[in-house]
């Protein structure tokens, strides 16, 4: 479990070192359509929804391993 949070730590941490980069070069356009930290925002809670699925489906796993 320690491990998934680490992941998922360093994984939006960097995500976030990116948005910070990203708002100093300016406020660029996927397509001139789309900001892009709306993409990066995107990948970030995919994470966290990802990351928490899968601990909450691994902690099952063991609870009805210990039955």
């Amino acid at each position: 479990m320690c491990l998934h949070i680490a992941v998922a730590v360093v994984l939006i941490g960097g995500l976030a070192l990116l948005n910070i980069w990203l708002y100093e070069v300016g406020d660029p356009r996927f397509l001139d359509f789309v900001p892009v930290r709306y993409i990066f925002d995107l990948m970030g809670l995919a994470i966290l929804v990802v990351f928490g699925v899968f601990g909450v489906r691994d902690t099952i796993e063991v609870f009805r391993e210990e039955e």
